[in-house]
This record gives C-alpha cells, structure tokens and sequence, in this order.
C-alpha cells in the first residue's frame, strides 16, 4: 500500500459542474505550517490539472454530466 499524506484539499463541485470552490482546511493547515512550501507546490499543480479536467470536462469529468 502506498503511503499517502491528505492535504485537506476539498474541491466541492455543483450539479452540473457549473461551479466549484475549495474548503477551507487546506489554508488552515499552510498558515500553521503542516504543509511545506515543496508539498504545496506539488498540490497547487494537481488543482491545476483537476481544474483543467474540470473545465475541459475530461478525465474522470467526461461523462460527469450523464
């Protein structure tokens, strides 16, 4: 089993992925310093390829709408 290390990053998409927004958790644990300057770059980058996928309604967003 790989190990895996949950950053609190929470998209909450709407029906019809019309609208999304993030938790807020995850800026709660960057101010007191649980996640690293390296880790959050590495986590910015992957919200970047879900928004991507999520505006391009790719990935596991393609058939979303169904």
């Amino acid at each position: 089993m790989p190990d895996i290390f949950d950053l609190t990053v929470d998209l909450v998409v709407a029906p019809g992925l019309t609208r999304w927004q993030g938790k807020d958790e995850y800026a709660h644990v960057r101010r007191l310093g649980i996640v690293s300057d390296a880790e959050h770059r590495a986590a910015d980058a992957a919200r970047g390829g879900v928004l991507a996928m999520l505006t391009g309604r790719s990935g596991v967003f393609a058939q979303a709408e169904r």
